[in-house]
């Protein structure tokens, strides 16, 4: 079996999914807003505050999707020469979604139109204080939602379509700017892209062709507030581990509403003030990666079955990206928590198959303030004279429930298949992402075909491609060694190619 059919087996794909997924761009079909049920009326009802000068609110959510949502909006009402407000909610002061506080401020201001993005399907308090005080609601959300829905006017949603599908709060915002628009605008599309892959949404036959037609769009124009934040050719990857992190680090760090300039950086047309947002936007993230670095290498660790933390110093906006490098360090299920208010703690959990959290939950509800998620991920909080509680029912249930730690798929391949004929032929599948994974491939080399630079692990495997691993700290090598890892265009070398080893000899 040669690389190319290799390739095809790992992808499962059959004839008609390989026609489907090579479509040229201008033939992608990314969805339409008449999917939705009741767009007419959020088309109206838009259409309506534009005609009239309502006073408009775009209340948005502080991660990656929430932003691209908000600023989505706010570009459409731009083209109309009108400015909304909007509001990015601060993590620390508001938490999630438009809470009450905030809907008193909206109806003191004279606001009559709010659009919520990204969030709103369980903020009952706010929103009811909204409609009672005569301010009308355009509920777009993605997040799932029970019999009870809080009050609206028009409600959007990708469970509310002709055929229900799994789309992200900033692909909802830009369908309703299209069907307002009534043609296609690139920009604001690519702005979706970005929140598709960012919020992890599965890349089926809708997401992901919105995706293609933002990444090209990118890569076909200089000026794209994106490229403040990344200068090379953009995909799914770039997405996933450039930009999005750096937008997410402005909530998960800014603890005041200054979280609002971001959204100038995808709306604002003046040169030196994207340069300055972006340089903010760099310098936060810093702060972000120092952070997590710092917590990661000193803090004590209840270390039996899982890993529990407890900092009551620490962020609660980094209380994940934590609890992710622990599950990655340790391979245990993993809890993080810190100091909410008063005796209260909070975090998040992340798990291994196996080990499912959700059932962890629902089996100690008892034992929690608030707790949810999935199988592999969650949030939970608790009073303080809990812990020690957590601690011994969480051991107990990892040692019940004994987690999988799975080899990954790969694809075996020798020196002479990777050739750029073959990567472009890998490459013509992309994007990437959740529910199409990028293939993993296994090498043999000897040990003579790689060496130690500093923490990084080289080599060369043919003339044209070179062997690299990062973070290549106590690593031991066999005479002959199985090298794990993704085939990538050389970013340095035009027509060389790049294996970035992730795992040697699992």
């Amino acid at each position: 079996m040669n690389f190319k059919q290799k390739v095809l087996e790992y992808l499962s794909l059959d004839e008609n999914q390989i026609n489907e997924y090579l479509k040229p761009l201008e033939e992608l079909d990314y969805g339409s807003p008449s999917d939705f049920i009741d767009m007419d009326k959020a088309v109206a009802l838009v259409t309506e505050s534009i005609e009239n000068d309502y006073k408009t609110m775009i209340y948005g959510d502080y991660d990656a999707d929430g932003i691209m949502a908000t600023s989505i909006i706010v570009n459409l009402y731009a083209k109309f020469n009108k400015t909304p407000g909007y509001y990015i909610p601060s993590r620390t002061i508001d938490g999630y979604g438009i809470n009450l506080d905030r809907a008193k401020q909206i109806v003191a201001k004279g606001y009559k139109l709010v659009i919520t993005v990204d969030n709103g399907v369980s903020q009952f308090e706010a929103l009811s204080y909204l409609k009672e005080n005569g301010v009308k609601v355009l509920l777009t959300d993605h997040h799932a939602f029970g019999e009870e829905i809080a009050p609206y006017d028009v409600f959007i949603h990708p469970f509310k379509k002709n055929k229900v599908e799994e789309n992200c709060g900033a692909y909802v915002a830009y369908m309703l700017a299209e069907a307002v628009l009534k043609r296609r605008d690139d920009y604001l599309l690519s702005l979706a892209s970005l929140a598709t892959v960012s919020d992890l949404m599965p890349l089926n036959l809708h997401n992901r062709n919105i995706v293609r037609l933002g990444l090209n769009y990118i890569n076909n124009t200089s000026d794209h507030p994106f490229r403040y934040l990344y200068s090379g050719e953009f995909d799914a990857e770039v997405f996933s581990f450039q930009i999005s992190p750096k937008i997410n680090a402005f909530g998960r760090v800014i603890e005041d509403t200054s979280i609002n300039t971001i959204i100038g950086l995808f709306t604002n047309t003046n040169i030196s003030k994207k340069y300055e947002i972006s340089s903010k936007i760099e310098h936060i993230n810093s702060i972000r990666k120092n952070m997590v670095n710092v917590v990661s290498n000193t803090q004590i660790i209840y270390d039996n079955e899982a890993i529990i933390v407890f900092d009551p110093s620490l962020k609660e906006g980094i209380v994940g990206l934590v609890c992710n490098k622990y599950l990655n360090q340790y391979k245990k299920p993993c809890i993080v928590l810190t100091k909410a208010e008063d005796d209260v703690i909070k975090g998040s959990a992340r798990s291994i198959n196996g080990t499912p959290l959700n059932e962890f939950f629902e089996q100690e509800k008892d034992l929690f303030l608030t707790c949810g998620g999935h199988a592999n991920a969650g949030g939970l909080s608790l009073n303080i004279n809990n812990l020690a509680d957590l601690i011994e029912k969480f051991n107990k249930f990892v040692k019940d429930h004994p987690y999988k730690i799975e080899l990954p798929k790969y694809i075996e391949i020798d020196r002479e298949d990777l050739t750029i004929e073959n990567l472009n032929f890998l490459k013509s599948f992309a994007p990437f992402g959740i529910g199409f994974e990028e293939p993993t491939f296994k090498i043999k080399l000897s040990k003579n075909d790689v060496y130690f630079q500093n923490n990084l692990l080289k080599g060369n495997i043919n003339p044209i491609t070179s062997l690299i691993m990062f973070n290549a700290i106590n690593v031991e090598l066999n005479d002959v060694n199985e090298f794990y890892g993704k085939i990538k265009k050389d970013t340095y070398k035009k027509g060389f190619i790049s294996f970035m080893v992730s795992a040697i000899n699992l």
